[in-house]
This record gives structure tokens, C-alpha cells and sequence, in this order.
């Protein structure tokens, strides 16, 4: 995995703390400066600030070798990221690293040797690093001005920085031969995820057609490499192709949602059949697997529901679905239930005697207690009453069916 802010700034001590020295802390006083009820705007490039970042940039440009100025350069620019400098990080660090990079690595062939990949390694590494150092600079701007995408320029520029982290992960896979893309796997894991962080909200906020390209190829990406294909990275696995299916659900196609999730149930057919070569399977890769194969199957039994309307409703249409068929035909469940055949039971005046006959006499003095009037049955109740039992025994046939799997 990369190296902390920390660990690096050990590499380039002298270097880094000019850096502190002469940009670092006149930045977050000029900074302080700025009222709390204002935006906090780019401070960085004016004045005599903005100075001493193009003196800075050239004194390390003339002193330090490429192998080592690349490495700084992006560390510079991160340290600025932390402090909300975007634009200067962007334009003259990560933009300078990205230079050079791109013209010192080798091109890999089947007879690379050792020194030369350590060569090709460090550069596709901080070309790669670089690259979604850019996106991310670019991706905070438009949330900055557009935290709801609302206008599709915002939506433009996202899926432009999604698109520069994109074509720097095909070219660390193109640049090496399969059996070093080991090596680089976390860096392909680390774009992975940022595409990720950016996409799955788009879904939400109902741009599911841009987003859909970058989550696919998240999928392909992690299905591409030994490492990231593993037990370990499953759990994540699984998020993309279930963000993927609810993309493809926004969209209206239910059919490529339930083919994505029917790959993904081979995916993990696949990766249980290969780690069951070396039982007994640890707890933990079998608790991962186990939990794989149910969110699969909750999908599984979503989406074929969906599609095949012989099956009961999703649940979600249950009641309405019950209490619209009570109201507009007669229930089927009570057939013998009819409201004018119901006998409600009248209260006497008086209870008779023991031998049956009243006592002559016995009603002078006393009022008559009031007959009670036949309460008319409520109608509505007994549809919803019927409506209830109808949604009970859908609800049990569709348990019964997800069981039968």
C-alpha cells in the first residue's frame, strides 16, 4: 500500500522542510486571514506567495535528479491538497510530476529485467497516484460549486475525471505483462475505489447512465487481477455488482440488472470451488463466502420476481395489490358471507321467568329498555380484513418459494 505523508517526508527532510518553511506556513497564515463566514478561495498563487511557489518549483527542478523530483513533487502537492490549495497543487505539482513520469519509464517486453521494472514500477506508480491526485482536485471543485449535480455541466466534468482515473488504470495494465499486475494491484484497488466513491452517489442522484461505465469497469478491474479477486476483496466485490444491478434498475432494465447479478453468483460458485481445493476452509473465508452467496440469492429472488409476473408481486405491491382486488370484486376467501344474510342479535325488554310465562303485573313502574337497532356491518372493514388475509398468504407462498432454493 502507499506510504504515509509522514513515512515519505523522511525521503526528502531537507526538501520538505524548506517547503514548510517557505510556502507551508505563510499559506495558513494568509489563510487565517479569511473571515469564517467567507469561502475559503485559492490564496496560493498571488502575490509573493505565488512567488516563492515558482521559485521552489525551479530550484528543485534544477537540483534534484528526475528519479527522485517526481516523488517529491507529488508529496508537495498532497501537502497542499491537505490544506485546500487545489488548484496550485494541480497545476504546479501533480501537473510537473505527471511530466515527468511520462517521459522516463521504459516500455515493458517479455524480456524486461529487474532494474528496468523497479524503473517502469516507480513511474506507472506515480503516474498512476498522479492521475487520481488530478481527478480528486477536479472532482472537489465541482462539488464545491454543484453539491447536488444539479446542472450537467457538473455531471460532464465529473465523468471527465472519472474517465483520466479510468485511462491511467488501462494503462498500468497494458503497460505490464499479466504476471507482474501482482505488483500493482494495490494501485488498481486505489482507483477502484475512487471511481467508486464518485459513481455509486451519481446512481443516487439519477445520472445511473454516466456512472454505469465506471462501475462496470471496477467489476472487470477486480475480476482482472489473482490478488483482487480474492476472498479478502469479496465483500466489495459484492457492493459493486449490487450498485451496478440498482443502476441498471434505475434505468428500467430489469434484465441486465439479473444478468449482472447472475454473474456475480458465478463469480462466487467459482471462487468457492477454487478455495474448497484446500480444505478445510478457514472460518473466516467461509463466513465471507456464506455471506456472498445469501446477498447473491436476496438479489437472485429479487430480480426473477420482477421479471416473471406468474409469481406473486414484490412486496412493496402486496397491500395495495390485496386491498385493490377487495374493493373491485367480492371476496373470494367468505364466498358463503353475505351482509344481508347476517343476523344481529336483539336485546329484549325483559328477561322472562323461570316457568316461561311473565308475572301479571310486573311491568307497571318500569320502563321498557330500548330495542337496540341492527348494526349495519362496516363493508369496508371486511375487505380490509380480506385484503390482510389475502397479503398473509402471498407473503407465506413467496417465503415457501425463497426456501424451496
Amino acid at each position: 500500500m502507499l506510504p504515509t505523508l509522514e513515512s515519505r517526508e523522511v525521503m526528502f527532510n531537507g526538501e520538505i522542510a524548506t517547503f514548510k518553511r517557505q510556502i507551508l506556513i505563510p499559506l495558513n497564515d494568509e489563510r487565517s486571514k479569511i473571515p469564517a463566514s467567507s469561502p475559503i478561495t485559492a490564496v496560493s498563487l498571488s502575490g509573493e506567495l505565488g512567488d516563492s511557489i515558482r521559485s521552489f518549483v525551479h530550484l528543485m527542478t534544477m537540483k534534484q535528479p528526475k528519479q527522485k523530483l517526481a516523488p517529491l513533487l507529488q508529496l508537495c502537492g498532497e501537502m497542499l491538497v491537505s490544506v485546500g490549495e487545489l488548484k496550485c497543487a494541480k497545476e504546479y505539482f501533480f501537473a510537473g510530476a505527471m511530466n515527468i513520469s511520462q517521459n522516463s519509464k521504459p516500455q515493458e517486453t517479455q524480456e524486461i529485467n529487474d532494474d528496468d521494472f523497479d524503473i517502469l514500477y516507480r513511474d506507472l506508480g506515480i503516474e498512476t497516484q498522479t492521475s487520481i491526485a488530478i481527478a480528486k482536485c477536479d472532482i472537489s471543485t465541482c462539488l464545491t460549486l454543484d453539491p447536488k449535480v444539479k446542472f450537467p455541466r457538473t455531471v460532464a466534468s465529473l465523468t471527465t475525471a472519472l474517465r483520466l482515473i479510468q485511462s491511467a488504470m488501462s494503462k498500468l495494465l497494458h503497460s505490464l505483462i499479466p504476471k507482474r499486475h501482482e505488483s500493482i494491484a494495490w494501485l488498481l484497488l486505489n482507483g477502484c475505489i475512487e471511481m467508486y466513491r464518485v459513481a455509486e452517489p451519481l446512481v443516487t442522484l439519477g445520472h445511473a447512465q454516466q456512472a454505469l461505465e465506471f462501475l462496470t469497469w471496477c467489476a472487470l478491474t477486480m475480476e482482472a487481477v489473482v490478488t483482487l479477486s480474492a476472498t479478502r476483496h469479496l465483500h466489495w466485490r459484492m457492493r459493486i455488482y449490487a450498485t451496478i444491478a440498482h443502476a441498471y434498475e434505475d434505468l428500467g432494465k430489469l434484465k441486465g440488472a439479473r444478468n449482472c447479478i447472475y454473474h456475480a453468483r458465478e463469480q462466487v460458485s467459482e471462487l468457492r470451488r477454487l478455495e474448497e481445493l484446500d480444505p478445510p476452509l478457514p472460518p473466516k473465508t467461509e463466513h465471507a463466502l456464506r455471506q456472498a452467496e445469501w446477498d447473491v440469492s436476496i438479489l437472485v429472488f429479487k430480480y426473477d420476481h420482477a421479471l416473471d409476473t406468474t409469481k406473486p408481486l414484490p412486496s412493496s405491491d402486496y397491500e395495495e395489490y390485496a386491498l385493490t382486488r377487495a374493493k373491485t370484486k367480492p371476496p373470494s376467501l367468505f364466498p358463503e358471507l353475505n351482509v344481508a344474510q347476517v343476523e344481529v342479535p336483539v336485546v329484549e325488554s325483559a328477561p322472562p321467568s323461570a316457568s316461561g310465562k311473565k308475572k301479571p303485573g310486573s311491568s307497571k313502574g318500569k320502563k321498557e329498555v330500548p330495542v337496540e337497532k341492527p348494526v349495519e356491518p362496516d363493508t369496508e372493514s371486511i375487505a380490509e380484513s380480506v385484503a390482510l388475509s389475502e397479503l398473509s398468504l402471498m407473503n407465506d407462498e413467496a417465503a415457501r418459494v425463497f426456501r424451496s432454493r
